[in-house]
């Protein structure tokens, strides 16, 4: 809040009730940088801003969001009812109640920002409009939470009456301008100070500036020359990779890890399992590093099947063994009145996940190139604990292999995700799906990999994954009725360790659960 006594006389309405005093007044409409830090070394995580609503502490919030950006704390904004200047006139006239439902409806800054830019200008205007675009796609193209970027966009949309479709033309033709402004501005720059050194008949000071300018015009492009790899490089990487990460299987976990900054792949057979298998390691792994955010590509299933998968894992339960998905879906549909605890509380807690955004479930078919700019940007903003990808051989590329050679397209997705494992230190686990013509009854070596592509080369680690009891059974006859199954893996490549090792997980059908013999593995 601006006032330092305003937010004294909330304090006390606040106690009144039981509650923690919270409010802060920075006597006025700005706040340091040095103030920012001290609030985040307490472990601030959140900064709700209630300034005054007229424009000077409109302005003071958007300076104030600026500095938020900079810094690990997440901005709100509290939006006071209609007629109210501030938080205290506010508790005055109705009460603490509603100044605590302000609170509660508090916006992310992007969406506030959004309508902030809009307000500045006339929009009744073509010269208005286009002033308010022009700063708004501006503030858009650096917001880089895509959860932010939806809020912002759909703010924007709300304010200008132009639709989705519309501002996503601009958006694309403004970051295009972007580019070639930054790149001509380069050149501009270039070609002044060698005209200058040329009058100067500097020659060597000329060759100089060439070469420094063309090393920021490709930086424009995102080329950057490489540098010395000194000691101190050298240490400081190291320090960054740290240990692999634990899979929540004590029988591998014993054997392996997953290595960070490299490919691991999970190989199967249709039907073995791979994909289900794909899901316990998330859910695993979300448990055992709870600051850390993962993410499911899916080029497969649909992100509701997946989600309801996942809570069947976090659940345990059977209702129905024969179709134990399709009930859950019933159930979750409300299509059932038996109330089931361990149910609801799987879905609370997927829930809670995905609300701290540490679970991300993704179905987008996109593509190669475009999954890993967006990987880029993800591991720029946030620490991601692992990628999973379900499966290499469905992640399309923009540029098909000629001859329409699938085997070149899968080499070439490998290679683009390798690329971004090792430049931002991110585990990627992907799944590889062998050509369901191989013989089911045998279990998988590397050498079937390199005919999907030669992905085995581009992974640190390979496990094969083989469902004995799938493998017995003719495709056209599969009725297995037995709810338990082993899924045997092996380990056939482990840069960082032993190669060659087995372990044997039970495989729960219904629930979709896969444990280890103590089945302490699950989170």
């Amino acid at each position: 809040m601006e006032g330092v006594l305003d937010a004294a006389y909330v304090n006390v309405k606040l106690e009144g009730k039981g509650l923690r005093a919270k409010v802060v007044g920075v006597g006025g409409t700005s706040l340091s940088a040095e103030q920012l830090k001290a609030l985040e070394h307490s472990g601030t995580k959140e900064l709700l801003l209630a300034l005054d609503s007229d424009q000077a502490g409109q302005d003071g919030t958007d300076k104030i969001i600026s500095l938020c950006l900079q810094s690990k704390i997440r901005p709100y904004v509290v939006e006071l009812p209609e007629g109210y200047k501030d938080p205290d006139e506010l508790v005055r006239a109705k009460g603490i109640a509603a100044f605590e439902e302000a609170l509660r409806g508090a916006k992310r800054w992007s969406a506030w920002r959004a309508k902030y830019i809009v307000r500045k200008h006339d929009l009744t205007t073509p010269r208005g409009l286009d002033a308010a675009l022009f700063e708004a796609l501006s503030c858009y193209a650096n917001i880089q939470d895509r959860i932010e970027a939806r809020d912002f966009l759909d703010a924007l949309s709300a304010a200008t009456g132009l639709s989705e479709l519309d501002l996503t033309a601009r958006i694309a033709a403004h970051k295009e301008s972007l580019h070639k402004k930054k790149a001509t501005d380069v050149l501009q720059s270039l070609s002044r100070n060698l005209q200058r050194k040329l009058d100067e008949r500097d020659l060597i000071g000329a060759e100089l500036e060439l070469s420094e300018g063309l090393i920021e015009l490709r930086k424009t492009r995102g080329i950057v020359e490489p540098e010395p790899y000194r000691k101190g490089d050298l240490l400081t990487d190291l320090e960054s990779i740290g240990v692999g990460l634990k899979t929540g299987y004590s029988c591998l976990d014993s054997r392996l890890s997953i290595p960070t900054g490299a490919i691991s792949v999970i190989a199967g057979r249709p039907g073995h399992g791979k994909t289900t298998l794909l899901l316990n390691l998330f859910v695993n792994m979300i448990g055992k590093y709870p600051e850390k955010a993962f993410y499911f590509f899916s080029y497969e299933e649909a992100k509701s099947r997946l989600a309801v998968k996942l809570i069947q894992i976090l659940s345990g339960e059977v209702i129905d063994p024969h179709f134990n998905h399709e009930a859950y879906i019933g159930y979750l549909t409300g299509k059932s009145a038996q109330k089931r605890e361990a149910i609801d509380r799987a879905l609370s807690q997927y829930t809670g996940l995905t609300e701290e955004r540490r679970l991300w479930l993704v179905d987008l078919r996109l593509y190669a190139e475009d999954l890993a700019a967006l990987l880029s940007g993800l591991s720029e903003k946030q620490e991601i604990g692992a990628v999973f990808v379900d499966y290499i051989q469905k992640v399309p590329v923009q540029t098909p292999g000629q001859g329409g050679q699938r085997y070149l397209e899968i080499k070439q997705a490998s290679a683009l995700l390798l690329e971004q494992a090792v430049s931002h230190n991110l585990p990627i686990i992907y799944g590889a799906q062998l050509n369901r013509a191989s013989n089911t009854s045998s279990r998988i070596k590397l050498e079937n990999l390199r005919e999907s592509g030669d992905i085995e080369q581009d992974s640190n680690l390979v496990i094969g994954l083989y469902n004995e009891s799938v493998a017995e059974i003719d495709e056209s006859e599969r009725a297995d009725t037995n709810e338990n199954a082993d899924l045997e893996l092996r380990v056939l490549k482990n840069r960082a360790g032993v190669a060659g090792t087995k372990v044997t997980l039970n495989f729960n059908k219904p629930t979709l659960r896969i444990t280890d013999d103590s089945g302490s593995c699950l989170y």
